[in-house]
């Protein structure tokens, strides 16, 4: 379990412990949690093919790459025929400015 998980459900848990916490409240977690979920999950090459860079596993590897019109997948290394699941990039951090 990563530690994300560990805090999304640590959050779930003092939500539910909130008086005055009502159903509606706990409902727009559950969707914020099964969202966050599906979004992470290993896409299948043969099932979906991406459109942008996405973190690629190839043989036990993860890497950034994309695949090209030919159905290549290129990478910071060279290109690789192996790669059998995708997943999209997590979102880049906000960056702050101390004003």
């Amino acid at each position: 379990m990563s530690n994300i998980e560990r805090y999304l459900i640590h959050k779930q848990n003092l939500i539910d412990e909130i008086p005055g916490t009502t159903p509606i409240d706990k409902a727009w977690e559950e969707i914020a949690w099964r969202s966050w979920q599906a979004s992470r999950r290993w896409i299948p090459v043969e099932e979906e093919l991406p459109e942008t860079n996405v973190l690629c596993y190839c043989r036990g590897e993860c890497f950034v790459g994309f695949v090209d019109s030919d159905g290549e997948w290129h990478h910071s290394f060279g290109t690789s025929e192996d790669v059998t699941h995708w997943q999209p990039l997590p979102e880049l951090p906000k960056e702050t400015t101390d004003e």
